[in-house]
């Protein structure tokens, strides 16, 4: 939780605020990344069941429903790995990794033709599929959001001496300037914990986060914490008082009247929302899939 720090000796009185996405299975996402890659594993793992489901299957799902519920104004490509030749030879299928949907404002209808079509079949080629990164986002300025769903490790380039190694690709990546967030989601990673921690390695290396789910449902939650935006929290002169992510936990202030914005290609404003004391305030946001969002605010006991 962000905490507002004061140093003068006299301390105001004290609120909260909170800023959440409206609830429910079909909500549209208010404000997601402006720029986002989305690598899909389908290698032969995905096969397998997870939960009582088949990985591939479930993983489609969720995808289809993110997708549907992006806004309009994002700007999404999908890479998938695996999918086109099967696991042996090995050096040929450690090749296997294509860019099916290339980067452009949201088309819904061509990422789930994608989507559909993916069938599992080779290998892990994690790295391969991040050294190209670059060149899948071009020349388009800003911060790019990377979402790699995976249920296993890399099996191409699995230790530091090979040159397409995820953790040293993702240094070359940040080294040449190009503005990348790495989330990565494990699913069905179970016990392996040296899967984990490597996974988990290599997101915080690229600034993101890790995220685990063991079933369809718990794919759906992760993916939705990792679209999430960030909110800035201003005074009535402009300045920056706090920022939060939509979702988290209440931002504690001086009661007062703020201004809220969204950040994104171009901020979103929320307009105004007053802060009393010992009083939490709610900002609830509503989208209608498109451009247009809305905030109610609500007031409660914290």
């Amino acid at each position: 939780m962000t905490e507002y720090r004061l140093t003068a000796t006299t301390v105001p009185p004290l609120g909260r605020l909170r800023v959440r996405q409206s609830a429910g299975p079909a909500a549209a996402i208010v404000s997601a990344p402006d720029q986002i890659e989305i690598i899909m594993d389908a290698s032969g793992s995905m096969r397998a069941k997870a939960g009582g489901e088949v990985k591939i299957a479930a993983a489609k799902h969720v995808l289809k429903q993110l997708i549907e519920k992006l806004p309009s104004t994002s700007q999404v490509a999908l890479r998938v790995y695996g999918h086109r030749l099967p696991s042996e030879p090995k050096a040929k299928s450690c090749q296997d990794t294509q860019l099916v949907v290339p980067f452009k404002p949201l088309d819904r209808t061509a990422l789930t033709a994608a989507i559909d079509s993916i069938t599992p079949k080779g290998q892990t080629p994690i790295g391969l599929s991040l050294s190209q990164l670059s060149a899948d986002f071009g020349s388009v300025p800003g911060k790019k959001s990377v979402i790699v769903v995976t249920d296993g490790i890399e099996t191409c380039d699995p230790t530091p001496g090979y040159p397409n190694f995820p953790p040293k690709v993702v240094d070359r990546l940040v080294a040449a300037g190009v503005e990348i967030k790495v989330d990565i989601v494990g699913f069905d990673i179970g016990s392996d914990s040296q899967t984990r921690k490597f996974l988990s390695e290599l997101a915080s290396k690229g600034g993101g986060k890790y995220y685990d789910a063991a079933n369809g449902a718990q794919l759906a939650a992760a993916l939705s914490q990792v679209i999430r935006s960030e909110y800035v929290v201003s005074d009535r002169a402009g300045n920056t008082i706090g920022k939060g992510m939509v979702g988290d936990p209440p931002v504690t202030l001086p009661i007062g009247t703020y201004r809220l914005s969204l950040t994104s290609q171009p901020p979103i404003d929320l307009g105004a929302a007053d802060v009393k004391s010992d009083q939490e305030t709610l900002v609830e946001l509503y989208s209608d899939g498109n451009s247009r969002v809305s905030a109610s605010v609500e007031f409660a006991p914290p």
